[in-house]
């Protein structure tokens, strides 16, 4: 069965369309476990790129609504995303 990488625009910290995977299945979703795992980033080519460094609990200080802290492979620079908008890459570079 082929997997649908549908992406729906949602208002998240008074921005208007903040991309997120929609219907998101549970075995993509980024979880403690994964550390360390490449992802896809709504909204981002497949092609870009990014390992997470960290999954931020809700509710853990300056994460209300937890979240993501990713590093770009290509340039070393951390990102900041939620965890709807962060997925594991169906096809990872490294294994």
């Amino acid at each position: 069965m082929k997997k649908a990488f549908k992406t729906k625009e949602i208002e998240f910290g008074g921005f208007k369309g903040y991309k997120v995977w929609d219907k998101l299945p549970n075995e993509d979703k980024v979880k403690r476990q994964h550390k360390g795992s490449q992802v896809w980033v709504a909204g981002e080519p497949k092609t870009k790129w990014r390992i997470i460094k960290d999954i931020h609990s809700k509710g853990k200080k300056g994460w209300r609504e937890g979240g993501v802290t990713v590093i770009e492979m290509e340039t070393g620079i951390e990102r900041f995303y939620t965890k709807e908008k962060v997925r594991l890459h169906p096809k990872p570079l490294i294994k």
